[in-house]
């Protein structure tokens, strides 16, 4: 499963990370793909409700938001897991949750936030008046049966960016208890408030996704240059603090992703799961987006043969391969997969239907289930 991190046969409660865009979209400088598919997401969360045994989902979530359509898919899956009793999705904001991400997070059984954490709503963007206007009425709709925030006509009239502190944020109705980690927000009088406590988030979240996978503890002492015997959390807290009093915070921040990002990389290298001569994208790739990079890599399996090819150290993906999912995977294609319908899209169908026929059919049959 792509998302759900913590999975056991048994388990009664699990973890889903929605730690990236919400949406798939390409970087125009380097030409990756990154983000979270709504569709994927929506599909894991009714597996795990329909098949798993789970009884609880701890949706955590640490995004700027995304593409409206992608984020309806999840906040419908949601709403209607939550009106039944098999299985609650509650929700917890682990450092941003923005836009679509902010509406997702209010959607919550029972809704948490970190007490450092930031919700932010605003109006949909980017169409013609008339698509505004319609996704629009259906967010708002969606909101006010969730919260109390009197400003909320306001909201999506204006268009402008409603940020919120957990404090606010659970006043307001969007959130129903604030975990207290000792992180609080700082009175910061210079510079932008919202951005450097964005940072700050971050580097916590990136410090508990780092334990979540069981990451060397020397590679990160390494990238956080801190003796064998001092605490790795009390550093990076250390890190959030200077960020009222430093105008070094940026190249501290940006010296600490990029240790962590080529310890990441390397340590996926060494797994298999990306050949050695990517290194340095992969590098460049997790370093400007670390939270993308890790869910994807901690996502991911060896489901293709890797063959020595003359001049290339790491050797090249051959075959594709699909998951009971639907996900594809190989040659191609983002390193997250594709499912059918997308395929379809990018006109990659065809060439797998030809290349990989029992790929293709497996991917299609789970797609359409109806048909024969």
């Amino acid at each position: 499963m792509l998302f759900v991190k913590n999975y056991r046969a048994g388990s009664a409660e699990v973890d889903m990370l929605l730690y990236s865009g919400i949406g798939y979209s390409t970087d125009p400088e380097s030409g990756l793909l990154s983000g979270t598919s709504g569709e994927a997401f929506a599909n894991e969360l009714n597996y795990l409700a329909n098949n798993s045994g789970v009884k609880r989902i701890r949706l955590r979530i640490n995004s700027p938001g995304g593409l409206v359509l992608d984020g309806l898919a999840i906040l419908a899956a949601m709403i209607q897991l939550n009106q039944g009793e098999k299985i609650a999705v509650d929700t917890f904001v682990d450092g941003i949750a923005g836009s679509m991400a902010g509406i997702i997070a209010a959607a919550g059984k029972r809704r948490y936030a970190m007490d450092y954490a930031r919700l932010m709503i605003h109006a949909p963007s980017g169409g013609d008046d008339e698509t505004l206007n319609q996704l629009s009425g259906i967010l708002a709709n969606v909101l006010n049966l969730q919260v109390n925030d009197p400003d909320l006509k306001d909201i999506f009239k204006s268009g402008a960016d409603r940020w919120y502190t957990a404090k606010e944020a659970k006043a307001r109705g969007y959130i129903d208890e604030i975990v207290k980690t000792g992180r609080a927000p700082l009175e910061i009088k210079n510079g932008s408030q919202h951005n450097i406590l964005s940072v700050a988030a971050s580097a916590v979240g990136l410090y508990e996704k780092i334990q979540r996978e069981n990451m060397e503890t020397a590679q990160i002492r390494a990238a956080l240059k801190i003796g064998e015997t001092d605490d790795v959390a009390a550093a990076i807290a250390g890190l959030t603090a200077k960020a009222a009093l430093s105008d070094a915070l940026k190249a501290e921040v940006a010296t600490l992703k990029t240790g962590v990002a080529t310890a990441h990389v390397d340590a996926a290298i060494l797994a298999g799961k990306f050949a050695k001569e990517n290194r340095e994208t992969l590098i460049a790739q997790a370093s400007k987006d670390p939270e993308s990079f890790i869910t994807m890599a901690a996502s991911m399996t060896v489901v293709a043969a890797r063959v020595p090819i003359a001049g290339a150290a790491g050797g090249a993906l051959v075959g594709y391969a699909v998951d009971d999912f639907g996900v594809v995977r190989g040659p191609g294609l983002p390193d997250a997969g594709m499912t059918f319908r997308q395929l379809d899209k990018v006109e990659m169908s065809a060439k797998i239907k030809a290349t990989a026929p029992d790929v293709w059919s497996k991917a299609y049959k789970i797609q359409y289930p109806e048909s024969k």
